[in-house]
């Protein structure tokens, strides 16, 4: 596997430049950025993420705790998701539990050793120690596609029950009485 050194050799410069040319391009000289970046495509060079995690203390990576993919509206959810995180340099870690508690709270642990940056959690039915595990390591996490009546948890999602009867009491204020639903695919 190349490493830095021979990026650096073949560049005719110094490893922390070559460093410095993958994390803050613009303070090289373009020649010497060029010299570094013909090297790299000519090894085939990918840099290794430990190294950059140790140093930075991100991972620039999110993960998402999905119930399954089967269900059209959690895959939109997270194909959404995804391209927004993508657009501000972040890599997804999916995860799915499938209706079984116990898998999400192993792939709740599974993201925290991967020291994600943040967590995206579907659904509103949860391991009880889900939420415990995450604050011990202070990962930021956001609830997706469920409601938290109390309030203990940050959350982007709406309440069926709410909107309806909001919805059913405006109507009624209108004077109307008949009603009829048109479900949504």
């Amino acid at each position: 596997m190349v490493n830095v050194k021979q990026v650096a050799l073949l560049a005719g410069v110094s490893s922390a430049t070559v460093s410095r040319a993958l994390s803050a391009p613009e303070l090289l000289r373009p020649e010497t950025l060029k010299r570094v970046q013909e090297a790299i495509a000519s090894l085939d060079y990918v840099p290794f993420a430990a190294a950059r995690i140790l140093r930075s203390g991100r991972t620039m990576s999110i993960g998402i705790i999905a119930p399954t993919l089967m269900n059209e509206l959690y895959a939109r959810a997270v194909d959404t998701l995804e391209k927004q995180l993508e657009a501000l340099g972040y890599t997804v870690v999916l995860t799915c539990h499938r209706d079984n508690s116990e898998i999400e709270l192993r792939c709740a642990r599974e993201l925290l050793e991967r020291r994600v940056d943040g967590i995206a959690i579907i659904g509103s039915q949860h391991h009880p120690e889900v939420f415990s595990l995450i604050h011990k390591h202070n990962v930021p996490y956001v609830l997706m596609w469920a409601t938290d009546r109390e309030g203990s948890h940050p959350t982007v999602g709406y309440d069926n029950r709410l909107a309806m009867r909001r919805l059913t009491a405006y109507l009624v204020g209108l004077g109307h009485r008949e009603f009829a639903v048109l479900p949504g695919r």
